[in-house]
């Protein structure tokens, strides 16, 4: 049962490291799906720890659980930092899209330019 755990864990670390591959490379696809498959695996691990008898306070797992841990950490900041990027490029965009849209009538097509001005002749 230990050996299936510590087999578990570093099939849960590689996922991890794939997860920051996955989100430095923008592919959310791959985010997705490795996030479908964490809970699972994680589960499971906690299963296999009980009944091998590791807990958190175990050497060897609690240098692994704190690398986890901070590598976890920094994959959420990276992703809260996209939305914030992405959030501002959204607002910037709006913003563009209004004042394009208040331009429409100065250059729009040629009878609007025509019926917005006065024209005495």
């Amino acid at each position: 049962m230990e050996q299936r755990f510590w087999r578990g864990l570093a099939a849960y670390e590689r996922l991890t490291d794939d997860e920051s591959v996955a989100i430095r490379a923008r592919d959310f696809d791959a985010v997705e799906d490795i996030h479908s498959r964490k809970p699972a695996l994680l589960d499971e691990l906690c299963v296999l720890a009980a009944g091998a008898g590791l807990s958190r306070r175990t050497p060897a797992l609690s240098c692994r659980i704190e690398r986890l841990t901070t590598t976890e950490t920094a994959n959420a900041e990276a992703v809260a930092t996209m939305l914030g990027a992405a959030r501002r490029e959204r607002q910037n965009l709006e913003l563009a899209r209004q004042r394009l849209r208040s331009l429409s009538t100065l250059y729009g097509p040629e009878p609007t330019r025509q019926q917005s001005f006065c024209v005495h002749g």
